[in-house]
């Protein structure tokens, strides 16, 4: 099945020129073209653009995108982990903020106001996501198996890919 580049902008939530423009840099290139011309997108060209968008959306360029998607050292399972990951661990910290806030409000309503410590403890977790951003996940996923002299797999950072 191919999806043409209209509908596959409005599905993805990007633009026509946006594809456009991933085509003429190499990033996504069409499937195929219908006789009208038309972009046409297979199954691993949506694959792709789903990977370009986790990776963008996470602060990297799209040179540094296309670089690391090159050289395909990360599996479209290996990424869709990473993301369910950031988003636990983004879920955990919204429960925690949420918490906090119950425990504020029901202490204001009740006339007993929250200590400093209180309000401190708060304002961390309003925080907590800058210090480790989408940008710090995928860092840590470009992370490459590399085998050592032993044959055993090891991790070696690449940090060309991020801007530390």
């Amino acid at each position: 099945m191919l999806i043409q580049v209209g509908e596959l902008a409005k599905r993805a939530g990007l633009t026509v020129r946006t594809l456009h423009h991933y085509e003429q840099t190499g990033l996504l290139t069409p499937s195929a073209r219908s006789e009208a011309g038309y972009r046409l997108y297979n199954l691993s060209a949506v694959q792709r653009l789903h990977m370009i968008k986790a990776l963008a959306q996470a602060g990297l360029t799209l040179a540094t995108i296309k670089d690391y998607l090159d050289r395909q050292t990360l599996s479209l399972p290996e990424l869709l982990t990473q993301q369910i990951d950031m988003l636990n661990a983004q879920l955990r910290d919204v429960g925690r903020l949420r918490d906090r806030l119950l425990v504020l409000r029901e202490a204001l309503a009740s006339g007993n106001e929250p200590d400093l410590e209180s309000w401190l403890q708060t304002v961390s977790y309003t925080h907590l996501r800058a210090h480790e951003t989408r940008h710090d996940l995928v860092c840590r996923l470009l992370l490459e198996k590399k085998k050592n002299t032993h044959g055993n797999h090891v991790l070696t950072s690449n940090k060309n890919l991020c801007k530390m």
